[in-house]
């Protein structure tokens, strides 16, 4: 009887990364059943299976079944409806060093991407120059890994000193600057960290504040407390902001390229949306959620995304929303009660907001300091450069307390815990069913990798040759339209048995994202190709589509039909916050 139980045991039950790498480690051949939990494994092969080790007789040869669901190493295979059979067993020593070398140089490349290289403007001011000690300031930053790519000295006009310095034309000591300025030559250098970004906040951080302090022996090693002697004559201006450098190094240098540099990416922006939402839970990378409230959208949407991206955000996604009194109301609920909950409301229902999710290093931190206080009037006072004092509101008396400056027009999640709360307010996950017809089904691979760089997971794929019954309720919504029946001859492969040109397979996946439904239709392009050449492109009908009729892709127009066909083609498929982890591991 024990035999008997060793031979129906023939495949080795793998549930866990503990029992994978026990099997990895046996000499010969591994044949791996790689299964769902919810259809178990393949049952058709054991007999195959049984005849092959019986009439081999090899201890050398073994049989496995993994569950994809509990086992890591399998992560890429979690949601197929096919089986799939993986083989384990090379372990040539000159076949494993080559293919760790491919793979490590292919990892390399795409880790990396050439970017021009940013770059900034300072200015070394007239009381250095003229007292001899910029050339001392330059060798201090060169020493602290800072390149100098230009270098000139230059004798402001009073126009060009009161442009250069306009952001602080409202400041008490704005004309005592100009005078300063003009007084005498001052250097100007373009500068750089070598192979490297980052110089901005570097060099912010060598020179220390414009106001000129020496409150502890850290902020003593500056070159303003160093070399400076007041707030107007602090020795070296240096561009706060990619914006404002781009604005100076113009001033200066018009038409200036600079260098090209190659970097490792910072976030590969195509990993499929719930990453994109989620991160990859790497800590440089943080994500956050920036919505303007209408008025900001409608007078100053342009501006702040443009400073958006001057700051280094990717915006990953964005949404254009129409909340109601009542969404609002919820949304701020813990802040009912205070005497602004009311024109908050009343703002934010107002009109459509757009809704961002940003993407950078210290994303929610860094955005919050790029909004300033809460109160516009706080803003002005102490933060007059942040967003929330820039850009305020141009109608007061249309809001229901008429202190209109009390409210900000910009909101930014506080903290990760608002994030999360953020993105499941303004980006939850949709659904949608996508179609490769057999025309493009060749091109299946090429059209899967762009499915998944615009942000969506495919989180489930049934390949099919249809028949014409389930063909005709696919495309029942098309039932008075001319072209009816040859489409559904066209997917059933009535011509296609005549011309033997396609091979008669539809691919059909269930994809999630935000913004599924309409992400999806925008990604494949008008029905007709010829049209989505002219008007986009980029999209998959205009690179794989032939004509009208052989449009390479199809997609569900609403979530009526995107229910239709999931209750036609699958089953069990739910885009659920239960999921959400899960489709980041198989991202």
């Amino acid at each position: 009887m024990a035999k008997k139980r060793g031979e129906v045991a023939l495949q080795e039950e793998i549930v866990d990364e503990d029992s994978w790498n026990a099997l990895r480690m046996k000499q010969g051949l591994i044949v791996v059943d790689v299964y769902q939990e919810w259809c178990g494994p393949c049952s058709a092969v054991v007999g195959l299976f049984k005849r092959l080790k019986t009439e081999i007789n090899d201890d050398l040869l073994h049989f496995a079944v993994v569950k994809a669901d509990t086992v890591e190493t399998f992560e890429l295979y979690r949601g197929k409806c096919e089986p799939y059979f993986l083989f384990f067993g090379i372990r040539d020593p000159m076949v494993i060093a080559r293919e760790l070398k491919e793979a490590e140089i292919k990892q390399k490349r795409e880790e990396e991407e050439e970017v021009e290289q940013e770059l900034t403007l300072a200015v070394l001011k007239p009381d250095v120059v003229q007292s001899g000690v910029a050339e001392q300031i330059i060798r201090e930053l060169e020493e602290k890994g800072i390149q100098i790519l230009e270098s000139q000295e230059h004798l402001f006009t009073t126009e060009e000193a009161e442009i250069f310095y306009e952001n602080v034309k409202d400041q008490p000591y704005f004309q005592d600057l100009v005078g300063f300025m003009t007084s005498g030559p001052s250097k100007i250098i373009v500068c750089a960290i070598k192979g490297k970004q980052g110089i901005i906040d570097k060099l912010r951080g060598l020179i220390g504040t414009s106001i000129f302090e020496k409150d502890s022996e850290e902020m003593n090693e500056t070159i303003r407390a160093k070399y400076g002697t007041g707030i107007i004559k602090n020795a070296i201006h240096a561009s706060s902001s990619k914006e404002e450098a781009t604005r100076e190094l113009a001033f200066f240098y018009p038409g200036y390229e600079p260098p090209v540099i190659t970097v490792k990416r910072t976030q590969s922006i195509g990993k499929g949306y719930e990453e994109t939402v989620y991160g990859t839970g790497k800590h440089e990378i943080e994500r956050t959620v920036a919505v303007l409230r209408p008025q900001a959208y409608e007078l100053y949407k342009d501006e702040i995304v443009k400073q958006i991206k001057n700051a280094g955000f990717t915006i990953t996604l964005e949404k254009v929303i129409q909340l109601t009194k009542e969404q609002v109301e919820e949304y701020y609920k813990e802040h009912m009660g205070q005497p602004y909950f009311g024109e908050l409301t009343t703002l934010m229902s107002s009109g459509p907001c757009l809704a961002l999710l940003l993407a950078r290093e210290d994303a929610v931190a860094k955005w919050r300091e790029m909004l300033g206080p809460a109160s516009v009037s706080e803003a002005k006072s102490t933060v007059p450069g942040s967003l929330r004092a820039q850009f305020t509101m141009k109608s007061p008396t249309k809001m229901t307390s008429g202190k209109s400056e009390g409210i900000n027009l910009i909101h930014g999640s506080a903290n990760d815990h608002e994030v999360e709360k953020d993105i499941s307010v303004f980006f939850p996950v949709e659904k949608t069913i996508a179609a490769i017809k057999p025309d493009a089904y060749a091109n299946r691979d090429e059209i899967i990798e762009r499915i998944e760089s615009a942000g969506f997971h495919v989180a489930a794929r049934k390949e099919t040759t249809l028949t014409k019954d389930i063909a005709r309720k696919l495309y029942e919504n098309c039932s008075g339209q001319p072209f009816y029946n040859d489409l559904v001859n066209h997917m059933v492969r009535c011509y296609l048995l005549i011309t033997f040109k396609y091979s008669g397979q539809t691919l059909f996946m269930v994809l999630t994202r935000s913004n599924a439904i309409s992400g999806w239709r925008q990604l494949m392009g008008p029905t007709d190709p010829n049209k989505a050449s002219d008007e986009s492109s980029e999209s998959i009908r205009a690179i794989y589509g032939r004509d009208i009729l052989r449009n390479a892709v199809h997609g569900s127009s609403n979530k009526d039909e995107v229910q239709r066909i999931q209750n036609l083609l699958f089953t069990g498929i739910e885009a659920t916050e239960e999921n959400r982890k899960q489709i980041i591991r198989n991202l």
